[in-house]
This record gives C-alpha cells, structure tokens and sequence, in this order.
C-alpha cells in the first residue's frame, strides 16, 4: 500500500508545472466605445483584433516622454481582458494600450486610449489596470469598414 501511495505522489508531483518568473504581470480590461459615447458591441464593428499592452521603463529618461516600448503583449479583442505572464521586467514601468486593426497594423484613423500609467512592478506579483476605456471610429480607426459605414456616410 506504501509503495502506491508513493507511486501516486510521484507521479502527480510531475504533472505539476512551474511558472517561469521573470518579472511581474500584469492584468487589465478593456471596453470599446464609438466617439459618441455608445458601447463598439463586437470588436469585429471596428475591425479592431486584438489589444496590444506595452510597456516601457519609467527609468529610462527624465522627460516623461513614453518614445517606443521595452516590451508588447496582444490580447484578444474579444476577450475584454488579459493577463501576462511574469515577463514585465521589475522597476518603475509606464503601461499602455493600443488597439491592433485585423491585420496586425495600429489604427491609421483616430482613436483615443488612456494616457501611459506608471506602475512600481515586482518580480512574482500582479499588478493591475483596472478596466481601460477604448474609444473609436467604427468607419474610419481601421481599415475596411464595413459596408454600413459606407451607406451612412455616402462617400467611401
């Protein structure tokens, strides 16, 4: 009986993964609203694919200019939220969003996002962002509208 009973534990005790820590995670929601101020209903609306996170060491310069990002991850529009893993490097880190348009570009047309947040980030511990507010054009932040936008505009 001895001998199952530690057959069993070896055996589960393998099934068991670690996570690779490298630095802190970061978690984070999002919502999409037109610059009307109606709920985007489906990502797909604004041809918006994923929401990308960035970040960037607050460290790196006094002028609390953000310039282009240590480090990205992209989340699933649909999702409405996202977790990393334990990548974000630990420090003083300025955290953003973007959207990302269906075919892997940032939006050419007008969209607004919050401004960079500045986060103390820890090895092994999550931060979070809260919900983020995503506001868009669905006719114009990504290509290809669709053909509603079309007909409501006359001019595409």
């Amino acid at each position: 009986m001895a001998l199952v009973t530690l057959v069993t534990l070896t055996a589960a005790s393998a099934n068991l993964s670690c996570v690779e820590i490298d630095g802190g995670a970061v978690e984070l929601s999002w919502a999409l609203r037109n610059f009307e101020g109606n709920r985007i209903r489906l990502c797909d609306d604004a041809r918006v694919r994923w929401i990308q996170l960035a970040w960037k060491s607050a460290d790196d310069d006094g002028t609390g200019a953000v310039g282009p990002a240590d480090g990205t991850l992209r989340f699933e529009c649909v999702e409405n939220r996202g977790v990393t893993n334990f990548v974000v490097p630990p420090g003083p880190q300025l955290l953003w969003i973007e959207p990302v348009c269906s075919g892997g570009d940032t939006p050419a047309g007008p969209f607004q996002v919050p401004a960079p947040i500045r986060r103390e980030i820890v090895a092994g511990t999550v931060v979070t962002l809260d919900a983020l507010l995503v506001v868009a054009d669905e006719c114009a932040t990504c290509p290809d509208p669709p053909p509603r936008c079309e007909n409501a505009s006359g001019a595409l």
